[in-house]
């Protein structure tokens, strides 16, 4: 055994480079390239950290905890301009991805502009339907 495992790294190195060898040689330089700038996002790991979710929980809990004290109409001005809005500024990080700020937003947007509480299951189906728009 222990000549194969002395022997084990040179036959990796020599494996690896046919495999990319041959990657080279049967792919377009556009699928190398998209297949290079995968490569790199796997290794740069995860865009989002756990204190990104942290975060978007306790921002969605400040919103629901002024829904709650002051109503609805407290919750337009902060809807409408997030940027300017205290509750979003508490969390710069958030306020940087436009995606998450749109669906945060419309999502309560939908509560603040309905005459009657609107259903969750409504308020889940928009924001599914405004997920797969964005993800497909």
């Amino acid at each position: 055994m222990g000549p194969i495992l002395h022997a084990l790294p040179l036959e990796g190195t020599a494996i690896a480079g046919a495999a990319i060898g041959a990657m080279l040689t049967a792919n377009s330089m556009t699928i190398v390239k998209g297949t290079a700038a995968g490569m790199g996002k796997i290794l740069a790991g995860p865009t989002f950290k756990k204190q990104d979710y942290m975060d978007t929980i306790f921002l969605v809990a400040k919103i629901m905890k002024v829904l709650k004290a002051e109503g609805a109409v407290a919750l337009e001005s902060h809807v409408e301009a997030p940027e300017s809005s205290p509750i979003f500024g508490e969390y710069p990080r958030l306020l940087k991805d436009h995606a998450l700020i749109h669906l945060i937003t419309d999502s309560i947007r939908l509560i603040v502009v309905s005459s009657s509480a609107p259903r969750p299951d409504a308020v889940e189906d928009i924001m599914n339907a405004a997920i797969k728009t964005h993800h497909h």
